[in-house]
């Protein structure tokens, strides 16, 4: 379970200053330099299971442990159809 506090959405006092903030924590955020892509576990999306090797390209992890994934559980249970599984695997 997550728990979170509802805070209501209101302007903030100073739009100028928090804008410079947001910007100043998205660009730190985009500063940080892994190693890998990946977890040290294995996980779940809801109730599927979720891998998490590591992969050194984001666009390869994205699309080996997450896309993939679902098109074939997609695929196993007939919601796609007409060579789709082929195309989206490419």
């Amino acid at each position: 379970h997550l728990l979170l506090e509802h805070l209501p959405p209101r302007p903030p006092a100073d739009p100028a200053a928090f804008s410079r903030r947001f910007a100043r924590g998205l660009a730190d955020q985009h500063r940080v330099v892994a190693g890998a892509f990946g977890l040290e576990r294995d996980n779940f999306l809801g109730l599927q299971p979720q891998a998490n090797a590591p992969s050194l390209s984001w666009p390869d992890f994205y699309r080996r442990r997450r896309l993939l994934p679902q098109i074939e559980r997609a695929d196993r249970a007939g919601r796609l159809g007409g060579g789709r599984p082929g195309a989206l695997s490419r």
